[in-house]
């Protein structure tokens, strides 16, 4: 378990957050009872990913169906991510948070683009 200090791109926040390695029970859990859920994914495969699949959701003792629920949770988890946070050590996040504390520079073709209020009247 490593714990580390990320930055939220969507959200503008900063918070600390816990990863496990891969294969570690914790890195695809779900955190849903059955009871929980009411969505339905249909989707067709191959003769020879459902046995993959069946084979490995023996072996990890865990229903097909939440074996699948799991890895697919599990890859939306790190997909979302990668698009919402970062990581960096303390000097670097601190640099960010600094940056983005910081008043914005005065950008006079900025300035200028706004003035000229026609622009957005034709849009």
């Amino acid at each position: 378990m490593e714990v580390s200090r990320a930055y939220n791109v969507l959200t503008h926040k900063a918070d600390e957050i816990v990863t496990y390695p891969p294969g570690d029970a914790m890195s695809t859990r779900t955190d849903t009872p059955d009871e929980g859920r009411t969505e339905r994914l249909n989707f067709r495969l191959t003769a020879q990913q459902s046995s993959v699949i069946r084979q490995a959701a023996q072996i990890e003792g865990k229903s097909v169906s939440d074996f699948v629920l799991d890895a697919a949770t599990s890859a939306a988890r790190r997909a979302i991510s990668d698009q919402q946070l970062f990581t960096l050590d303390d000097e670097a996040f601190d640099r960010l948070l600094a940056i983005l504390d910081a008043p914005p520079k005065p950008d006079p073709k900025l300035r200028k683009l706004f003035e000229d209020t026609a622009k957005f009247r034709n849009s």
